[in-house]
This record gives structure tokens, sequence and C-alpha cells, in this order.
């Protein structure tokens, strides 16, 4: 469900973005958030952007800090799984997880928004996540890496959702989870060509599947809401040049996207392409 993001559309085809202010010039990249291989191995064109860029600035850095937050909210304290949602839905709940080839161990502890977070991404892998190869690049490269947000408030999003939101989040997932495999690879594809028109389209047509009002305010929240504060937070970033500013992608686009947001305040803002 979590890409199911209503996007308006974007002038150009491009993941890459130039943005400039007063002779200082910077760029923003949209990133995919899942663990592929195929979405790390960057362009040319973008990959010299990334190498001659002087500091990084993501939406979370992630490290074993943030790794411990995660679990620690992300289990129940009071109450078990089965009693909160039901044996029912618990039924049908590990079910799903032994078909993603997901561990059911220890789901009687978890928050419903932790399982239902699980269902909505790829079963875990090796294989690297882009945001978090970046960081790495740059930390290795002795480059600064700075963070829009902490783990906690984007946890928030979820943990401070009332349980009835939080069971309707899950049953959502397991919704969806048939067409999981299909619609993850035509969002890769799509991504992979950096089209944002079509992205905006496939979006459209699956967040008129949910019809949830709860569930809307939630996407919202996810993208709207937070682009208002990782604009006001990357300001003090722009000053100077050669910035990389590296986000997901359904932040950019539309009248409450980054990209708009840079454009009223002044910025020049040009897709960098092949």
């Amino acid at each position: 469900f979590l890409y199911a993001v209503m996007l308006s559309n974007t002038a150009s085809a491009s993941l890459l973005w130039h943005i400039e202010k007063a002779g200082r010039q910077n760029h923003i990249l949209g990133t995919f958030h899942v663990a592929d291989r195929d979405i790390v191995s960057l362009p040319r064109y973008i990959d010299q952007v990334v190498g001659n860029a002087g500091h990084l600035i993501l939406e979370v850095k992630q490290d074993a800090r943030a790794q411990q937050i995660i679990a620690d909210r992300s289990l129940l304290q009071r109450s078990t799984l089965p009693q909160l949602v039901g044996r029912d839905l618990y039924g049908r709940v590990t079910s799903a997880m032994k078909q993603r080839g997901l561990p059911a161990a220890g789901l009687q502890r978890l928050k419903p928004w932790a399982v239902g977070l699980m269902l909505n991404f790829p079963a875990p892998s090796l294989e690297p996540v882009l945001d978090v190869s970046l960081q790495y690049r740059f930390q290795d490269a002795g480059k600064p890496v700075s963070a829009l947000e902490s783990i906690d408030e984007q946890l928030d999003l979820f943990d401070q959702l009332p349980l009835e939101e939080q069971i309707e989040f899950l049953e959502s997932a397991l919704q969806h989870l048939p067409e999981f495999d299909r619609n993850m690879t035509q969002m890769k594809q799509l991504y992979k060509a950096g089209d944002l028109n079509a992205i905006h389209r496939f979006a459209e047509e699956q967040l008129t599947v949910s019809n949830s009002a709860a569930m809307e305010r939630l996407m919202t929240n996810i993208v709207e809401h937070r682009n208002q504060r990782m604009f006001l937070r990357l300001q003090p970033h722009l000053t100077g040049s050669g910035t990389l500013i590296a986000v997901g992608a359904l932040h950019l686009p539309g009248k409450q996207g980054l990209l708009q947001l840079l454009k009223n305040a002044g910025y020049r803002v040009k897709s960098v392409t092949p």
C-alpha cells in the first residue's frame, strides 16, 4: 500500500534534478527504498553527480542505534498481536508471512503496524538499499552525511495511529498481497525508466483500490506533511554548492512535492538526463 500514493504530473522523466539559486548549485535524487542491486547500480550520469558531491542529505541515517529503536518500538508491552487483532486475522497474517518467506516466529509480540510494514516490503535480503549504499559511500570517502528526519519521527507516523487504524493498515497489506510481486516489479521498471508521470498513473490506479479515509490520511502524512518538514530542514544545507539530497522518489513530484516547494522558494529546478 505504501507505493499507492497519488502523484501529480512532472514535466520531464528524470530521477535526478539540478537545483540552483544565487549561483549555488546542488542536486536532488529520487530513490527507491528496496534492497535491489539493480537499483543501486546507478546510471553513469547520476553516478558522476554522486561522486562529485561533497555532502549527502538523506531522509534518515541508518546505523545500529536506528535499528535498535525500530526493534524496541515495534514490540507490544502489555498484550499480544492475537489479542489485539483476533485469532482469525492473526491466522491470516501468519499464513501470509509464510507465503512471503518471512519468519512467523515472534509475531505475537509485534504491533499491528509493524507487521503491516513487513508485508508492504519484499522479504529481507542481503542486497543493498540505495539510500544506505549512498550513506556508506560518502562515509567511506570521509564526506559528511546529514539527515532530514530522525528514525523516531518516521516511526511516529505508524506508532501513533489509533489501534483500529493500525489494524486497518495491516488488513490493507493483506488485501494487496496477491498482487505484491507484480506491482513491485512494475514499480521497479517505472523507477528504472525515471518516468514520474508513469509512476503517477500507476500509483493513482493502486490508490483507488483502497477506498479508505484512514489510509488516505496516513498517506498524506507520509508524503505531503513530511515534504513540508523536509523542505524546511534542507534549507540550511543549500547555502553552498555541491550538496546531494537523496529522498524517496515519491517525495519529488506534485503540488506539495519537494520540486515544486523548491520552485516556490525561488530555486531554478531542472531535470538531469543522459
